[in-house]
């Protein structure tokens, strides 16, 4: 399968956008700051890792690479077991292999009838390895991604009154100030709101399967994870 019509590197994708726009996407009253959310306002990190995979879905949906398919679990819930059914199309999505489209594009190509291609397992996938709040592990291939694109740089910052101790930090180049103001939030928060709006059933069941594999997934060492922030 070929890749045509790859993003140029002018090109944000719908989950690197919402992260840098991250108080777009979020409640009111957050109190959580993150590095890659440019105007530094505080969010809720699980608001975003939702928005952000929620969008990466959309955004493959509407370039024909998944359909999304509701199918009832063995207890009867239809919004407890969502099937994603990837359509094998020449082009492909189209995205760069590094972004978080590119990768849940790339989990869906390999999957068989055996495979569990549900949202709720690639959420599960996408934070394996984290050993912080797995909302934060969530976002962390649409982070890498926008490293990768030379948009961020990490840094180091002293930290502690009495007893210092080094942090690394993330700050944006000068390559992402141009590229962010041709590739605006509204479009992706439009696209999120029609999808509440057109197909709540389906809405629904999505945030559902996103958070029941976040919760599935246990932290590195066993025990269990913290309420999200």
């Amino acid at each position: 399968m070929t890749t045509t019509n790859q993003p140029t590197k002018s090109t944000l994708t719908p989950s690197q956008i919402v992260l840098l726009n991250g108080e777009r996407f979020t409640t009111p009253g957050s109190k959580v700051t993150d590095d890659f959310v440019v105007s530094a306002q505080p969010v809720r990190i699980k608001d975003v890792a939702m928005a952000a995979m929620l969008a990466a879905l959309l955004a493959l949906e509407a370039r024909r690479g998944v359909t999304f398919e509701l199918r009832p679990d063995a207890s009867g819930r239809s919004g407890a077991n969502l099937k994603l059914v990837f359509v094998l199309a020449e082009t492909g999505a189209g995205f760069a292999a590094e972004t978080f489209e590119g990768w849940l594009e790339s989990e869906l190509v390999y999957l068989t009838p055996t495979r569990d291609n549900t949202v709720k397992q690639l959420a599960t996938t996408a934070i394996v390895g984290a050993n912080a709040d797995p909302w934060w592990g969530l976002l962390r291939l649409t982070r890498r991604s926008l490293f990768q694109a030379g948009l961020f740089e990490p840094y180091e910052e002293r930290r502690g009154k009495f007893f210092k101790a080094t942090v690394e930090r993330w700050r944006a180049t000068p390559q992402l100030a141009p590229i962010l103001a041709a590739n605006p939030w509204e479009p992706v928060k439009a696209t999120l709101s029609d999808f509440e709006r057109g197909r709540a059933e389906l809405y629904k069941a999505c945030l559902e399967n996103i958070e029941r594999g976040v919760r599935g997934m246990r932290p590195q060492g066993g025990g269990t994870w913290g309420d999200p922030v």
